[in-house]
């Protein structure tokens, strides 16, 4: 049989007591306290407008807060360049790479099992024409193509791009079907 824990009465009493203490009694100070509306607005003015008897030169003060002649509240006064902050544009690395079309740091690949080019033609090409991320692309690689030498590049090939491909050679491999690289490039990358 498993011990059971009982909590003695005398402890539950006290830590219930001790509980009800907390939370009233800093309620009551603090009720004790109050302000009127003048003496609020009389804290305010005073804790916000500083009257100066005299200027200070505060030689080991932060550069970017400086007290002027001419008033004497501080003020930031450094490079406005840096203070002002340029709004209304995105931000994030997709963003970016995006605005920078042709100028990316590393050449984007797209690579793609197509398995039979020949009946993917129309989808690479409406890819190309309306897809910002295809027509951008530097390089399309498409790994078995199953094309023959019977097969046209330019059949195969979409605009704004060239095409060289390697086609699988019977006699090398034994085999009728598969296989085949097919590598697109970009026109305006190669320029």
């Amino acid at each position: 049989m498993a011990a059971s824990l009982r909590v003695p009465r005398k402890l539950c009493s006290f830590l219930f007591f001790y509980g009800l203490f907390l939370t009233l009694v800093p309620q009551v100070i603090l009720g004790f306290i109050t302000y009127s509306r003048e003496e609020l607005l009389n804290i305010r003015s005073a804790s916000t407008h500083h009257q100066y008897d005299q200027e200070y030169a505060f030689r080991d003060a932060d550069p970017v807060l400086c007290l002027t002649n001419r008033t004497t509240e501080w003020i930031p006064c450094s490079d406005p360049k840096k203070l002002l902050r340029k709004r209304g544009k995105r931000g994030g690395l997709l963003v970016r790479l995006r605005r920078r079309a042709h100028r990316a740091p590393f050449p984007s690949i797209l690579l793609a099992n197509v398995q039979s080019l020949d009946n993917k033609v129309d989808e690479i090409r409406a890819r190309v024409a309306f897809q910002r991320d295809i027509r951008d692309c530097n390089v399309l690689c498409f790994t078995e193509t199953w094309l023959t030498g019977e097969t046209l590049s330019e059949a195969v090939q979409p605009t704004g791009f060239s095409t060289h491909r390697a086609d699988r050679k019977k006699h090398l491999s034994g085999k009728k079907r598969g296989g085949g690289v097919c590598l697109m490039t970009n026109v305006t990358w190669c320029d």
